[in-house]
């Protein structure tokens, strides 16, 4: 009787269990229908920047706004629920951001609270089914991998900037040729009287001494007058011929020097990157990306200039690229298209953009050189050639020359590199590239590979 009593109450709590998780089921899924969910959680990091996406199963709005004490950016998620299988709290190992905390934060929303002060982007991405919202942190001007499209940007009126010509030599110009006057012939044969023919009177002995002595001296200065003019003449002769073999001698030089001077009339594009509000990475000691990438393309461009190439620079002092629009800053992709229309609208020969890579591991280090393969067949060459002649110089262990898909690359019409000079985030090369002789051997360097691409 106990044992049937016992099976009873078991039974009778197993059925209101199972009714009560049913019940549970059905509320829930009343409360989640019509709601997007958060499946998973994904991230990725590397030079300077964080990428964290969210994959969902439909699209969504959401809202960004900015905290202080401590700077953080909070992402609100409309209409969606966050399935269990997500990570609710992460430890970001990154200059970008310190910390990621996600959360149900009502029946019909998700927030998402990123600790960071850096400068971010905030997209979603929809291809075929797949809905994705795409958190970029720290963005660096070389891999922004955004998918939206700009309609309209505002970009400088940035020029060429003019190359003086050389002063002209006053030695390399054509000597003036001497004008020969023409020279009088005078009549210098000797007359012989014996044999004048009859019907002239004959010359008494007075006359033929006057005559023979005015005869004596007019030859003699005849031919004092034919030496002068002879002596004259051969000195006009040998300074002509010696202005036309010093002029033909300074041509075959200057030839042979332009010939050797590979870079003469070039136009190449040298593009320091970030700048302004946008620090780039920064070092552990405090050095800024966008101090070493100006640094080191002011010195490349007293190189160029100095072998006569016409140097065009994106940016020669701390600021930004592209134009503000009343007062409101210009957006990253604008920031990056402008660099790019500068060097599209010179029909440059080349683009160099210059940056300096960062991780969290701070034993990262080395040299890397980026192209776009589906871009200028000669971009690979022109990556390879700088990123050679840079370890060269700066002696900084090799990470190859590889394909990329960054926006300055992508989006630039003649051969082009991005070149990651080192590891601002490795103690060692963040001193390297922050010293005058770092930045002088890393300017020499990309040089040499740009004589090493031309030659």
């Amino acid at each position: 009787m106990l044992k049937k009593l016992i099976s009873c109450l078991l039974f009778f709590i197993t059925m209101l269990v199972a009714t009560n998780i049913a019940l549970a089921a059905d509320d829930f899924n009343s409360r989640v229908a019509g709601l997007a969910e958060i499946k998973s959680l994904r991230m990725n990091s590397g030079a300077g920047r964080i990428r964290i996406v969210l994959d969902l199963t439909k699209k969504v709005d959401f809202d960004v706004k900015y905290l202080e004490n401590p700077s953080r950016m909070v992402i609100d998620i409309a209409d969606c629920w966050l399935s269990n299988t997500v990570d609710k709290e992460k430890t970001l190992h990154s200059t970008a951001a310190s910390r990621l905390r996600i959360a149900q934060f009502d029946s019909r929303n998700v927030r998402v609270v990123i600790e960071t002060s850096a400068e971010n982007h905030v997209f979603l991405l929809t291809t075929s089914n797949n809905y994705r919202l795409v958190i970029d942190v720290g963005l660096d001007a070389e891999k922004p991998g955004f998918a939206e499209k700009i309609n309209s940007s505002k970009v400088p009126d940035n020029k060429p900037i003019e190359v003086d010509k050389p002063f002209e030599n006053p030695t390399d110009k054509p000597a003036d040729k001497p004008v020969d006057k023409p020279v009088d012939k005078v009549k210098t044969d000797p007359v012989d009287i014996s044999k004048v023919p009859e019907g002239i009177p004959s010359l008494d002995k007075s006359d033929k001494q006057d005559k023979t002595d005015k005869k004596d001296k007019s030859d003699k200065k005849d031919k004092s007058d034919k030496k002068d003019k002879s002596d004259k003449q051969d000195k006009t002769d040998k300074k002509d011929k010696s202005d036309k073999k010093d002029k033909s001698d300074k041509t075959d030089i200057d030839k042979k020097l332009d010939d050797l001077t590979t870079l003469k009339g070039k136009v190449i594009v040298v593009d320091a990157g970030h700048g302004g509000k946008d620090s780039g990475a920064i070092g552990p000691s405090g050095v800024m990306e966008k101090n070493v990438t100006l640094n080191v393309a002011l010195e490349l461009e007293k190189l160029l200039l100095d072998e006569g190439a016409e140097v065009i620079m994106t940016r020669r002092t701390d600021t930004e690229v592209a134009i503000s629009v009343n007062g409101k800053r210009a957006t990253d992709i604008e920031e990056l298209k402008s660099r790019c229309d500068i060097a599209n609208e010179a029909k440059a020969d080349i683009f160099v953009s210059i940056h300096a890579d960062s991780f969290t591991n701070p034993a990262s280090r080395g040299t890397t050189g980026y192209y776009f393969s589906k871009g200028s067949p000669n971009s690979r060459k022109l990556a390879d050639c700088i990123r050679a002649a840079l370890i060269e110089q700066i002696k900084t262990p090799s990470r190859g020359t590889q394909p990329c898909n960054f926006y300055v690359v992508r989006n630039t019409d003649m051969p082009a590199t991005l070149i990651e000079l080192g590891f601002i985030s490795n103690p060692q090369e963040e001193s390297l590239l922050n010293s005058k002789e770092g930045v002088q051997k890393a300017a020499q360097g990309i040089f040499d590979g740009i004589q090493d691409y031309f030659g």
